[in-house]
């Protein structure tokens, strides 16, 4: 364990023991040149970090973590805007209003641009854009 890290994560509000081991298991696999991603939903704790007095300790997490929106944006470049969002439109069509994600809601739907589908995932990472 490095116990260094484990300090500087106890330091930061915001980061609970779940997000903790899920950094920790990373700083490991980077220690021994182990390729890894993190996907993860807690932007709560990602802003924590880029907000961290010494960022310089989670270098090791930079262009390692994905989250929905930069999933979502390589999604779309991978198989283009107009499938993606005749996907997740019609998904949307299938779950509980309430339990619909708000940056989906926001990003895609009918009348929809790439161009405004793009805006908003970026602007839904402004805050976090150093780890991504």
């Amino acid at each position: 364990m490095d116990f260094e890290l484990y300090e500087h994560l106890n330091e930061i509000p915001g980061i609970d023991a779940g997000e903790q081991a899920l950094f920790l298991h990373a700083k490991d696999h980077h220690s021994k040149s182990i390729d890894y991603r993190i996907l993860t939903g807690d932007k709560r704790a990602l802003r924590a970090i880029c907000n961290y007095e010494q960022p310089d300790a989670f270098e090791f997490l930079r262009k390692k973590i994905a989250c929905l929106e930069s999933s979502m944006m390589q999604m779309i470049a991978l198989c283009g805007f107009d499938h993606v969002n005749q996907k997740v439109s019609s998904a949307r069509q299938q779950v509980v209003e309430s339990k619909y994600d708000q940056v989906l809601r926001s990003a895609f739907g009918i009348g929809r641009t790439q161009e405004h589908c793009i805006e908003c995932l970026q602007n839904y990472t402004n805050d976090i854009r150093w780890l991504l």
